[in-house]
């Protein structure tokens, strides 16, 4: 009998999906609802908001599979195609480190448009690619209690197992086989990339690559995974195992009073477009003379601090708050708590620009106003919209971190 993928339903973050909407040919069924519900109830902060018979999506993107059926939440901010966002959001993730970097940027297409099919086949083709090359082999230390034996013979052990059958020689030797750490965190990960899709094609694919590693003899550790050290004969094997490992600690499926319960992976869109904001911004402002210092911190009230993401400081011995947004205003226009947030930066880190900065949005430009101000020096909060996303690749922009220091660095402040 075909196996075939459980219900997939992709949704904007911010977007509601109710009960017994259909999307592309699924529909959202009440089963559904309350096994996200039940998902959700377990997780805080929440992923999304439980309403009547639906759940709206808050800022949180990514993937989440319960039984029967798998969600998967995509960020925006302009009228782009949902292909497009997940390439977004593939390259925004490989850039700060969240997600392995593969060789095959464009596994997805229109026809599967799916995250979890991407990861899959990224990994797939890794361990494809090994399996080609030929496996590794090592040395490692094996025992025996036979007939015949070479090696050493450990003598205490002998004594201990073979005081009936003397005939039997127990016995340390070295074997040189694919029998080894590197394939048994690869072959468990691919254990568990059998539970994510049951796709004909790719439980076939698995089911080959299976019969051709060792079979492990051993539980892996999980936690020892990372700790992994690769030599200059390993290193073919990198993109696999970081692929292997970001499934098992990332995509495994938890399992919960005997049944298979739920596989996660959800990104808070706020903290990851202040991270790519930042490393980016940090990398590009030594070119210009400047310095970066992300997450400066200053008392504020008893033992409390408040942190601006990140604080530009100029050649010319400025200091510039910038602040990272991801959210869409209305009709351009910057909330009360943004505004009152840039202005307690500017004063306890002493500068007389603050800058919000927001994804780009439809048609709005950067603009400036100064704040109603007492003192001799006048405070600004400047709005940036970021465009960060290549208009004909539909993938991250490359310059635009250049282009954005250039613009707040030819002048002192923006008319608006």
């Amino acid at each position: 009998m075909k196996k075939t993928n459980p219900p997939y339903i992709q949704i904007f973050e911010h977007e509601s999906l109710h009960v017994g909407e259909e999307r592309k040919g699924v529909v959202f069924t009440e089963q559904h609802w309350r096994e996200l519900l039940a998902r959700n109830e377990r997780q805080y902060p929440p992923y999304f908001q439980i309403i009547h018979k639906g759940i709206r999506a808050l800022h949180y993107v990514g993937l989440m599979a319960v039984p029967g059926f798998t969600l998967e939440i995509l960020p925006k901010t302009d009228a782009q195609e949902k292909i497009h966002w997940q390439l977004f959001l593939l390259d925004m993730l490989q850039a700060c480190g969240k997600l392995p970097h593969t060789s095959v940027p464009a596994l997805l297409s229109a026809e599967q448009g799916k995250l979890s099919d991407f990861f899959i086949n990224a990994f797939l083709r890794e361990v494809e690619q090994l399996c080609q090359e030929g496996l590794l082999r090592k040395y490692r230390r094996a025992y025996s209690n036979e007939h015949k034996f070479s090696g050493r013979i450990l003598l205490h052990e002998h004594v201990r197992r073979n005081y009936v059958h003397k005939e039997r020689v127990y016995a340390e030797h070295q074997r040189f086989d694919t029998q080894h750490i590197l394939h048994e965190v690869i072959r468990e990960a691919l254990t568990y990339t059998l539970q994510l899709s049951q796709a004909a094609d790719v439980q076939h694919r698995i089911q080959k690559l299976l019969s051709i590693l060792p079979t492990n003899t051993v539980k892996i550790d999980l936690r020892s995974i990372e700790k992994l050290k690769l030599g200059r004969e390993d290193i073919r094997y990198q993109k696999a195992l970081e692929w292997a490992n970001f499934i098992l600690l990332k995509l495994k499926p938890q399992f919960r009073m005997g049944r298979l319960s739920t596989t996660c992976f959800m990104i808070d869109m706020q903290q990851l477009f202040e991270e790519y904001v930042g490393l980016q911004l940090k990398q590009t402002a030594p070119l210009f003379g400047c310095r970066i210092q992300r997450q400066a911190s200053s008392k504020f009230w008893k033992q409390r601090s408040i942190r601006p993401d990140m604080v530009l400081s100029t050649a010319a011995g400025e200091n510039i708050i910038l602040d990272t947004k991801w959210k869409m205003l209305k009709h351009g226009q910057p909330g009360d708590a943004d505004l009152k947030q840039i202005y307690i930066y500017n004063q306890f880190f002493k500068a007389e620009r603050g800058i919000l900065l927001y994804p780009s949005q439809g048609s709005y430009r950067n603009y400036a106003s100064t704040f109603h101000h007492p003192s001799t020096s006048p405070l600004s909060c400047e709005l940036y919209f970021l465009d960060l996303m290549d208009s004909h690749s539909h993938r991250l922009s490359k310059n635009w971190a250049e282009k954005l220091l250039e613009q707040m660095l030819k002048r002192k402040s923006i008319s608006g």
